[in-house]
C-alpha cells in the first residue's frame, strides 16, 4: 500500500513558501500550478474569479492554494473537509472522476467585508458538463457558494466555504423513506428563487 499526502505551492500566512503536489511513496509527482494561483489575492472578491478558473483547468491544486491551512470546505452534500490538503484531495477525486468535462460559470458575485481584514462573498454558479452515472447526460446545475475569507499580510485566503445546489421550486427538503426529496409548503414560481 503507497503512503500519500498532499502539499501545496503557497504563501503560508507566515510567508513560509510551501511545495504543490503529491509525495507518493517517498517520490515527488508535483501538479503544475500557473503563476497566477501562486499570487496571493489582493481583494476578498477575486475568488470568484481564481475558483472558477482553477475548476475550469481541473487544477485542483491551484483550487486548494486559494484556502488557509486550517480552512473549512462543505460541499453541496454535506461533506465536509477540515484542511487545505483534504479540501485538494477531495477536488482532486472530483475533477477525475465526476467533474471531468465540466464547466462552471460565475452568475453574480455578492461581497461583504467584515471589517479591515474578514470578507463574506457570495457566488451564484452554474455548471455543465458532469459525468454520467448512466443513461443520459446530466443537465445544468444551478447553486450558491459562500466564502469566508481573512486577510493577512501577504493577501486575502479562504478560511471557510459552503457549497448549495439550487432546487427549483423547493423550499426546504423534506426526509423520508428514500432519503431526502425536495419539498415546497406554499406555491412557488421558480423565477422568484433568484
Amino acid at each position: 500500500m503507497s503512503r500519500l499526502s498532499a502539499f501545496l505551492w503557497r504563501r503560508s500566512f507566515s510567508g513560509d513558501l510551501l511545495l504543490a503536489g503529491v509525495l507518493v511513496d517517498g517520490l515527488c509527482q508535483t501538479d503544475e500550478v500557473t503563476s497566477d494561483a501562486l499570487r496571493p489575492m489582493k481583494e476578498p472578491e477575486e475568488i470568484a474569479d481564481r475558483f472558477i478558473q482553477a475548476w475550469n483547468r481541473a487544477d485542483a491544486a491551484a483550487l486548494a492554494a486559494l484556502f488557509a491551512e486550517d480552512a473549512d470546505f462543505v460541499n453541496v452534500v454535506g461533506l465536509w473537509w477540515e484542511d487545505r490538503g483534504r479540501i485538494r484531495q477531495a477536488h482532486d477525486y472530483g475533477f477525475r472522476k465526476i467533474f471531468a468535462n465540466s464547466e462552471m460559470r460565475v452568475q453574480r458575485t455578492k461581497l461583504r467585508r467584515l471589517g479591515e481584514s474578514a470578507a463574506v462573498v457570495h457566488i451564484e454558479w452554474t455548471l455543465v458538463g458532469q459525468s454520467s452515472q448512466g443513461s443520459g447526460e446530466p443537465g445544468e446545475r444551478r447553486g450558491v457558494f459562500s466564502f469566508v475569507l481573512q486577510k493577512d499580510d501577504a493577501g486575502w485566503l479562504a478560511v471557510s466555504a459552503h457549497n448549495t445546489d439550487r432546487v427549483p421550486g423547493a423550499e426546504t427538503h423534506i426526509a423520508g423513506g428514500d432519503g431526502l426529496a425536495p419539498a415546497s409548503y406554499q406555491r412557488i414560481d421558480p423565477s422568484q428563487l433568484s
